[in-house]
């Protein structure tokens, strides 16, 4: 009799929780898109802030890690393939045409960690490590453990709005101690030149969509080779975009990611294996501040 009232119980209480989770998912899908469509910056930070403050209030139930929060389509919200954590993240878009940015990164016992948003996402500094509270900001949108030794690691995709005149997307690191302190950054990536660096930054006109991506049937990371339109204007990635060509990296066995200057992308016999297509291009006609690019969709 013992047990049976106390599975009835649990039940009920799972199922409340369920519920309250339902309702501050609710709460969340009517101030999402007033993040991107405030006509102010700080109507779009205060929107986010509340969506931050339901999204914490969501912490404090078991069934959160489960929860899909569907409703809130502008806020990703990805488990990594072995359910080690949950990233919650979404960006703000701010008048001026740059972004900020929100993560937080929920373990299963319902500890989490808030990724600060205070350190410019540069190019340059390939070979820096951040940590949770000088976190450079981006919109992650893939994850993908790498067994090294006796610890995983986890390469992460993720894009940045960056300003009116480019976009970047970046492929990095997060490594997580026993301790769950996170940092960003190792060197596992090589580059063109066979130097070993923390992470790659790719830059490129924002009237145009760039691919990074993992592809199962590639088992590999394929990414758009970007070049500027013409010679003359190298370095000014105002002026640069995808030409035909792929490269990519192919992980090895000593858990470093090897770069591989042409992906060949023609598909196999096996047609079945062979789903190569990239996510739908964003239109560059539509406002940056209303497309989500996670999905390509306008909000």
């Amino acid at each position: 009799m013992r047990i049976a009232t106390l599975f009835i119980a649990c039940f009920m209480f799972s199922n409340l929780f369920a519920q309250n989770l339902d309702s501050l998912e609710a709460k969340m899908s009517k101030i999402h898109l007033a993040i991107g469509q405030g006509e102010t910056d700080d109507e779009r930070i205060a929107a986010s802030q509340k969506l931050e403050d339901f999204l914490l209030e969501c912490f404090e139930y078991e069934p959160c890690f489960e929860h899909e929060f569907d409703e809130v389509y502008s806020m990703a919200a990805i488990t990594s393939p072995d359910g080690a954590f949950r990233l919650f993240n979404w960006n703000i878009p701010n008048l001026d045409g740059t972004y900020s940015y929100v993560a937080y990164v929920l373990f299963p016992k319902g500890e989490f960690v808030k990724l600060e948003d205070n350190e410019p996402l540069d190019g340059k500094d390939l070979k820096e490590v951040y940590t949770s509270s000088n976190w450079y900001g981006a919109l992650y949108y893939e994850i993908f453990p790498v067994k090294q030794k006796k610890q995983t690691v986890y390469t992460l995709m993720g894009w940045d709005g960056n300003n009116a005149l480019t976009t970047r997307k970046v492929l990095d690191v997060m490594v997580i101690d026993k301790k769950n302190r996170i940092s960003f950054g190792s060197p596992i990536f090589q580059t063109e030149d066979e130097q070993w660096v923390n992470r790659r930054v790719f830059e490129y006109s924002s009237e145009v969509q760039m691919t990074l991506r993992y592809l199962k049937p590639k088992d590999a990371i394929v990414f758009d080779i970007l070049e500027p339109v013409s010679a003359g204007l190298k370095g000014q990635y105002a002026y640069y975009g995808p030409s035909m060509g792929h490269s990519g990296y192919q992980l090895q066995k000593d858990g470093k990611w090897y770069f591989i200057a042409e992906m060949d992308m023609t598909r196999p016999k096996d047609e079945e294996g062979a789903q190569f297509q990239f996510p739908p291009k964003v239109d560059p006609t539509k406002s940056r501040s209303n497309v989500n690019p996670l999905t390509g969709k306008e909000n």
